[in-house]
């Protein structure tokens, strides 16, 4: 009967052994899906936010049209994508006479990029005055969603010291400016 015992004991725990490495490859698995999603999705918001930049628009019209319709469709296949990393949420019957990928609330991380999306399709035919209001909110997109998906897959510390030390918040005026007291003082 012992050995019965001991037979099931190390059966369990090899099977309970399995069942842990399975479920971590699945988890590595999508963190790995999230995180290559997530870069494609930074890709299309970051060129979203470039195009609408007021320094953009000097650039040849033709091609910020270009890129503004790659954006169109990129952000909807993103969109469509996401879907299958972040299920909705099921509220109140909300949407149940749609397929099942549909229904309930979209979660909030692909928000973001469904408003990046509008504010491409509407880019090309909005007023000066809402291209002004569609910039601040294509760089919210943008911000929520890189927040969001560090949320996701992003470690909470850093291998390296340095890598973790903070930055000192300089910007190009500053350095260009610093970069000149330095070299006024190194031809006196």
């Amino acid at each position: 009967m012992e050995i019965f015992v001991s037979v099931i004991s190390a059966l369990v725990a090899i099977v309970g052994l399995f069942w842990v490495w399975q479920e971590r490859q699945r988890a590595e698995l999508r963190v790995g899906d999230v995180f290559s999603w997530s870069n494609e999705v930074i890709s299309a918001l970051q060129s979203l936010v470039l195009i609408c930049s007021p320094r953009v628009l000097q650039l040849e019209d033709q091609w910020a049209r270009a890129r503004i319709l790659e954006i169109v469709f990129r952000t909807s296949i993103l969109v469509e994508q996401g879907r299958l990393l972040f299920m909705n949420e099921v509220i109140d019957d909300f949407g149940s006479e749609k397929p099942s990928a549909y229904r309930g609330y979209r979660p909030e991380i692909i928000d973001h990029i469904v408003i990046a999306h509008q504010v491409s399709a509407a880019w090309i035919q909005a007023s000066e005055e809402d291209r002004l209001i569609m910039r601040g909110i294509a760089k919210d997109c943008l911000m929520n969603f890189v927040s969001l998906a560090q949320k996701e897959i992003g470690r909470s510390k850093t291998i390296s010291v340095d890598s973790a030390r903070g930055g000192d918040g300089a910007d190009l005026a500053y350095l260009m400016a610093e970069f000149r007291d330095v070299r006024a003082e190194a031809s006196t």
